[in-house]
């Protein structure tokens, strides 16, 4: 993105120099115009006016491709003011989308929010099986020594079978809270993988759209509107037409 910005600020100074020759040129032939008594005073200092616009807007494309260079060559860890070179916008192919099926299925293995959901839903199992075995008594044994100065020391060892008291209901609630907990960490599994499927057909889409804009450009859409330019101005150097068509 930041090197496709680079380019952007590097064509609108183009384009923005094109104008200014055509608003110069405006300007000459509304001065020749009005020195021989064809045109208006109004139409040079609107012209003059047009040309002065341009100054400020350059400055400001200036300024826009100096930060988008010192942003890139941040990115790519260079010195700030490190010179960067490319191709034009209108030498780069516009790459095909991909696959709406194949990238989904990308996009949900590499996921980092799908992944943590998955890691809820074992983390819920886990809890609801914890939770199951409560039901079941535990074993504990214990081992002690006892010391008798001269007599020989007594040993005593100890084995117990807690049994749950509450087993009719408190371990039953238990359980039923841990499925509650797994059954919405799986519908939260679910939820995003619905927004992955949803944000990736929204983005193929408006990519195979921008795709055909695109291909209107680089086609006769360009060239229309500079013959248009040339036209209108070789028909207000005669006289067909006002300066407000230039």
């Amino acid at each position: 993105r930041a090197y496709l910005a680079l380019h952007l600020a590097r064509v609108r100074l183009e384009l923005l120099s094109h104008l200014t020759t055509l608003v110069q040129q405006a300007l000459d032939v509304a001065q020749s115009r009005y020195e021989v008594g064809q045109g208006a005073q109004a139409d040079v200092l609107r012209a003059r006016l047009e040309l002065g616009r341009l100054g400020p807007q350059r400055e400001l494309l200036l300024a826009q491709e100096t930060t988008q260079v010192q942003a890139l060559n941040r990115l790519r860890n260079q010195p700030l003011d490190a010179p960067i070179a490319g191709r034009a916008l209108s030498q780069l192919a516009f790459p095909p989308p991909p696959d709406e099926a194949a990238a989904v299925a990308t996009f949900l293995e590499r996921s980092p929010e799908r992944r943590a959901s998955q890691l809820d839903v074992d983390g819920a199992q886990r809890a609801r099986e914890l939770a199951t075995r409560q039901y079941f008594p535990d074993f504990s044994v214990g081992a002690g020594v006892m010391v008798r100065g001269q007599l020989p020391p007594m040993w005593s060892l100890t084995l117990g079978v807690p049994v749950p008291v509450f087993a009719a209901s408190r371990q039953s609630r238990e359980v039923a809270e841990a499925e509650a907990r797994r059954e919405a960490a799986g519908h939260g599994v679910t939820t995003v993988e619905q927004l992955i499927a949803l944000r990736t057909s929204q983005r193929l889409a408006t990519w195979r759209r921008l795709r055909t804009v695109w291909d209107s450009y680089q086609g006769s859409l360009l060239a229309d509107a500079a013959a248009t330019a040339d036209a209108t101005l070789t028909q207000y150097r005669v006289g067909a037409v006002p300066f407000a068509a230039v």
